[in-house]
């Protein structure tokens, strides 16, 4: 993770056919809403988390970050194997588990996105 900024502060622009892209001090950064990507609704984002991939950095808006935690990330079974947007999982303090998001993927599926 880059940095963390709240969403209403930073200008978004629409550009036809390519989706929309927050202006981030000058740098056209895609904009990628979480909700539809995870089959949710698209839920007001009160933040934007701004993550750095291998095809360059990408802006994914959230409703709220609840924290940082260093975990073991342990492989996923089929069928969440098979989707590019996970990377692993890991049991949580609390006994939950936890998917991690995978940044490449989610980066990549941003880039397709706004090709």
């Amino acid at each position: 993770m880059r940095e963390t900024l709240a969403s209403a502060s930073w200008p978004t622009r629409d550009i036809t056919g390519r989706g929309r892209f927050i202006d981030l001090r000058g740098e056209l950064v895609p904009l990628l809403s979480l909700g539809p990507l995870m089959g949710s609704s698209d839920a007001a984002p009160a933040l934007v988390v701004v993550i750095d991939g291998p095809t360059g950095s990408v802006a994914l808006a959230v409703e709220e970050v609840l924290g940082q935690q260093q975990v073991v990330v342990k492989p996923l079974s089929s069928p969440l194997s098979k989707s590019p947007l996970f990377s692993g999982a890991a049991v949580l303090g609390d006994g939950r588990v936890g998917l991690i998001l995978d940044a490449g993927g989610l980066a990549t599926a941003s880039t397709q996105r706004c090709a």
